[in-house]
């Protein structure tokens, strides 16, 4: 664990470079880019990409394109590219560990983002003077500029500056746990990780935790927490492998290597050892041997002995100053231009009052004169407004009523065309209702009429007469049911599709249809049961409704084999009440479902008796339900029944 904040802190400030190659390429591009731009400002935006990108690199070189992006932004007069510019001197100055330029740079930065009233800007800006004190090793100025960026950034929600501050002001405090493993150090160094990762993983869901992650499981491991230390250990091995991070993947490992010495799981160690050796020479970070050597000896003299006290070795913080003298001089400077920097902005918030106060009052005397320079323009103006306006109001008016009349016609013919469609459908489906009727009635009376005209001329035995008799009812039925349908149907269209919608108690009306079928139903020896609840009421017209039950358990009672029973229910979902008509009889066929619907396929089954139809129920029964908002769907098995359905809107129950 020799070295281990290091890494973290790298890890905090900096962003990972690309590859030198292409980095190398990237630079030679926009310098192209530079050389042709006849464009002073768009010269001072690619100064600015080749600083911004190259300064992890090449520090000195990225100084001096962004001082030459400055001197065109300053020429130009480009005032918010030369904050970013000046910005971005900050940034570089700290890679060169030029503190003190660095901390000047980014008052100035606060300065100008303070008078533009940028919080966003200022946030980075209290944020970066942190960074500043934070690598040169006061901590505890870092602290206090830290904490002024995120209660700045929690006013103005920016979540990404949350995460890095809490990142930043979590790695503070592990700094000092680790140090001098007190335990209140510990325990606020653990509040603020914990806090990190909490609101990363709320807010900010694709941020890299696999650096805190480690952190607190070097703090939980300074703390003799093994498990704790273990679970977050794990946690970052399973990241950094998944992520690929070799770099992280080795500190996080290490920590594992020296948490399984305490376990006394001294051959795992070794082991965990091996991998880390493993991932070093795959990596190319050779380095990080020479880092990790007082933890790898550490580790083995603990394997071999057979020692469980381990102790992390990396107790030297990296952000103290070598020299204290040095040291001591930087402190000091940075405090005298922190009071500057205090100091100016009082009197810059005088000053500011002091302009607004003379602001207003020349504003006012502005205001007089133009008020008496302006008084005969608007007056003219106004006389010229009074005359436009209304002849632009006769105008308007014009144009609105030839509006209203076009729109109107617009609607009349939409509506007639409307009407049109609607008198060739019905006058389609009439004639086709009309044309199967009278194919059908003609059957029947045929029938009819011949069994009337034999037994004129014939002496019938008394058994023939009983059979002719009930030949004839049963004729005679299927043309008095298909006469009550066709009456019914007609009597709807005469009334110029007028309802009358009322509340219908459905239970009642089931059960005075079964009363009507009663007989049949005890001749097949069925049994009707009626599920439907007494407290069921919907709203529609009760003639419809009652046809459209009649028909439904006429036609169940038709196809049922003998003794089985026929299932009336009501089932309610979100959107709509079902009522069923269930029977268990001879079902349907793919080809029957398809052409229930079609008048032109129309054709009528016998029952299990041989009960004869009409076909035109169905017909009839939908169209019915549709005129009430309704419909009728219906699912069958041939061999085993069908169900039919009455689909019904919520909106018209009571």
């Amino acid at each position: 664990m020799k070295l281990v904040f290091y890494f973290f802190l790298w890890f905090v400030l900096l962003v990972v470079p690309y590859p030198l190659l292409a980095q190398q390429t990237a630079a030679d591009s926009l310098l192209a880019k530079i050389e042709k731009e006849p464009s002073d400002s768009l010269k001072a935006v690619y100064y600015y990409k080749l600083a911004s990108t190259t300064y992890l690199q090449d520090a000195n070189r990225a100084q001096e394109w962004a001082n030459k992006g400055m001197q065109l932004t300053k020429e130009r007069k480009l005032k918010d590219l030369d904050l970013d510019f000046l910005n971005l001197s900050g940034v570089i100055y700290l890679k060169l560990n030029e503190y003190d330029k660095s901390i000047e740079t980014h008052f100035k930065v606060l300065k100008l983002r303070e008078a533009k009233g940028d919080k966003k800007g200022m946030v980075r800006a209290f944020m970066n003077i942190g960074n500043v004190f934070n690598k040169s090793g006061d901590t505890k100025q870092a602290l206090r500029y830290y904490q002024e960026s995120l209660t700045l950034a929690e006013q103005i929600r920016d979540n990404q500056s949350i995460g890095n501050l809490y990142n930043n002001i979590s790695n503070i405090y592990s700094q000092d746990a680790l140090d001098n493993g007190k335990p209140d150090a510990i325990k606020q160094a653990v509040q603020y990780l914990l806090k990190t990762i909490q609101f990363a993983k709320k807010n900010v869901p694709d941020q890299d935790l696999s650096n805190t992650y480690i952190l607190l499981s070097y703090v939980y491991l300074k703390d003799d927490q093994l498990e704790l230390s273990k679970k977050y250990t794990d946690l970052a091995v399973a990241l950094t492998d998944k992520t690929k991070d070799k770099l992280a993947g080795s500190y996080a490992r290490i920590n594992r290597a020296n948490i399984l010495v305490k376990q006394g799981l001294f051959e795992e160690a070794t082991q965990e050892v091996a991998r880390i050796k493993k991932l070093i020479r795959e990596s190319g970070l050779d380095y990080l041997n020479d880092e990790f050597s007082t933890d790898f000896e550490k580790i083995a003299k603990a394997v071999k002995e057979k020692d469980t006290s381990v102790l992390l070795t990396d107790k030297d913080s990296l952000l103290r100053v070598s020299e204290e003298e040095a040291g001591l001089q930087r402190l000091k400077v940075r405090e005298e231009l922190r009071e500057k920097y205090e100091s100016e902005k009082k009197d810059l918030e005088n000053k500011n009052l002091l302009l607004e106060n003379r602001s207003i009052e020349q504003e006012a005397n502005r205001i007089k004169i133009l008020w008496v320079a302006t008084g005969a323009i608007v007056l003219i103006l106004a006389m010229l407004f009074v005359l436009i306006r209304k002849k632009n109001h006769l105008l308007n008016e014009e144009r609105e009523r030839l509006l209203e009349a076009n729109e109107e016609i617009r609607q009349q013919t939409e509506m007639i065309k409307e009407q049109h469609q609607s008198l060739m459908q019905a006058e389609r489906f009439r004639s086709r209702i009309f044309s199967v009727v009278s194919h059908d009635l003609r059957a029947p009376i045929s029938t009819f009429q011949s069994l009337l005209s034999f037994s004129k001329i014939a002496e019938i035995p008394p058994e023939d007469i009983r059979s002719s008799l009930l030949k004839i009812g049963h004729e005679v039925n299927i043309a008095s049911t298909m006469l009550d349908e066709l009456l019914v149907w007609s009597a709807g269209q005469m009334s110029s599709e007028e309802l009358r919608i009322a509340s219908i108690e459905v239970r009642e009306i089931v059960q005075s249809s079964q009363l009507l079928f009663q007989e049949r139903i005890t001749m097949k020896s069925l049994a009707l049961i009626n599920h439907i609840p007494d407290t069921l009421v919907v709203r529609g017209d009760r003639k419809r409704f009652e046809f459209i039950i009649r028909n439904l358990i006429s036609n169940a009672i038709k196809f049922s084999f003998t003794g089985r029973p026929i299932t009336i229910g009501a089932d309610q979902s979100d959107t709509e009440l079902q009522i069923y008509v269930k029977d268990e009889g001879v079902g349907m066929s793919e080809e029957q479902l398809l052409s229930l619907k079609s008048i032109s396929t129309k054709k009528s089954h016998p029952g299990t008796w041989e009960e004869k139809g009409t076909g035109l129920g169905l017909l009839l029964c939908d169209d019915f339900a549709a005129r009430m908002g309704w419909s009728i769907s219906v699912s069958s098995q041939e061999g085993f029944g069908s169900i039919f359905y009455i689909h019904i809107p919520l909106s018209d129950l009571r």
